[in-house]
């Protein structure tokens, strides 16, 4: 379920780019709206693992994790938002979500490099 809406979000956010004026800030809703159910599948899945992890630790872990993505993937949504309202130029937010790109995957990695959950 997850990983549907996260593609129907990235589907949404490409296609508001083909867009401009009223019919854009409709696909920009849609795919606002794709996020908050993609973060309501984390929200279960990360309920699951809770439920199985062994020790507190992990459930801190876990909870911390959560919030993580939560911010890290909000983000790109936010630089879509502000190239939309003219805070940024195309070249601009392609540029800003290249570096988002690559700070989300480093981040991650060493979560997981540095993890046993």
């Amino acid at each position: 379920e997850a990983i549907v809406y996260d593609e129907l979000t990235l589907l949404a956010g490409i296609a508001s780019m083909m867009f401009s004026g009223w019919s854009r800030l409709l696909v920009l809703v849609i795919a606002l709206c794709m996020f908050f159910q993609l973060c309501k599948s984390i929200s279960k899945i990360m309920k699951m693992a809770f439920d199985n992890a062994g020790t507190g630790t992990e459930v801190q872990t876990l909870a911390v994790l959560k919030w993580i993505t939560y911010c890290l993937w909000s983000s790109f949504g936010i630089c879509q938002c502000l190239e939309f309202i003219g805070f940024f130029d195309r070249m601009e937010h392609r540029t800003v979500r290249t570096i988002l790109d690559c700070l989300v995957k480093t981040i991650y990695s060493v979560i997981l490099l540095s993890s046993n959950v």
